[in-house]
């Protein structure tokens, strides 16, 4: 009888263990390729306003390493920077994960700083390195082209001719790239417009999108809007990386063409943001949607015409992203 109960017992604390071990499965760990995590912002929107309250949206994407993205993370794992303003109670109302979608092919142009700040910037030219594994990971059934700015006396052009399936290749024109001597300014409005004609009338497929990478930006109001209406005209996303610098226009430009907004602490970033940039395009990857409540310890809100906040992202293996995000508050009025 003590055996059966013993034996019993065994069975039962054997059951408990992989029952655990089944529900809190250990966390993918990620993989020790130089990278550091990183996230893309793809939505910020004010949903609601008051004296006491406010109401918005922020929908985002989690890059693991350079070869995965995110799909973890847990309600509890986000919080706002309460330092930044402590007088602010701020409380998650909604989460949610959207099923990544099917694949389909694409057509990109990856236009490339290579004025003459980037060698501050970028010493170890992370960028090249990136722009590799984005090439590695880009897949046979898609279409790619290299643009660069700060390289010509016109400021920006195409690296080679036409679009390129061609990992070889590609690899072949970010090598010319990267033995180009860096220098000029950082006319990244004016190539951005030359890039998005390009795609409207010669991408391969139906997908299309324009992947920014920069380190500052000139061009004035006129060729910003100009951008921005050539690429809801084609239909065409701006998908911004900002490197060292958080840009609020490289930010309201990328979410006003229904792209994403990618800040750039560290270079290493650099690696799991390229390694996943065809995720981030297809959406083959989960989108976290949040919304968020903000109210005052005490009297009213006061935020001015807009909220600048970050959220703190716990990945499941302990790293903390910081994405900052900003909430337009005059549309409401």
């Amino acid at each position: 009888m003590k055996k059966r109960i013993f034996f019993l017992v065994i069975v039962i604390v054997i059951l408990v263990l992989l029952l655990l071990k089944f529900c809190n499965p250990r966390p993918m760990q990620p993989l020790e390729d130089g990278s550091k995590p990183s996230a893309a912002i793809l939505k910020s929107e004010l949903l609601r306003l008051s004296d006491d309250e406010l109401k918005f949206a922020i929908d985002f994407m989690v890059f693991r390493d350079s070869k995965n993205t995110e799909g973890s993370v847990r309600g509890k794992d986000l919080s706002m920077d309460t330092l930044k303003r402590p007088l602010t109670v701020f409380s998650l109302t909604d989460f949610d994960k959207t099923n990544p979608k099917q694949k389909e092919s694409f057509s990109a142009i990856l236009l490339v700083d290579h004025s003459g700040s980037m060698n501050t910037n970028d010493r170890d030219k992370k960028r090249f390195m990136a722009a590799n594994i984005f090439n590695q990971n880009f897949g046979n059934d898609n279409y790619l082209m290299l643009w660069a700015f700060g390289i010509t006396s016109k400021g920006y052009g195409a690296i080679g001719q036409g679009f390129v399936q061609d990992t070889a290749m590609f690899k072949k024109q970010l090598d010319s790239l990267q033995m180009t001597r860096v220098a000029g300014g950082s006319p990244l409005f004016q190539a951005q417009d030359s890039t998005l004609q390009y795609l409207d009338l010669n991408a391969k497929t139906k997908i299309k999108a324009l992947l920014s990478l920069t380190d500052g930006m000139a061009g004035g109001k006129k060729a910003y809007d100009q951008a921005v209406s050539r690429s809801l005209q084609t239909n065409v996303p701006l998908y911004n990386i900002s490197l060292k610098k958080d840009s609020e226009v490289l930010r309201q430009q990328a979410l006003e063409t229904n792209g994403a907004y990618i800040y750039v602490e560290e270079t290493e970033e650099l690696l799991s943001i390229f390694g996943n940039l065809g995720s981030l395009v297809n959406k083959t990857a989960v989108v976290y949607h949040t919304e968020w409540v903000a109210k005052p310890v005490k009297g009213n809100l006061k935020f001015g015409k807009s909220l600048k906040h970050t959220l703190k992202v716990k990945l499941p293996y302990g790293e903390i992203i910081d994405l900052p995000f900003e909430i337009d508050l005059v549309q409401s009025n």
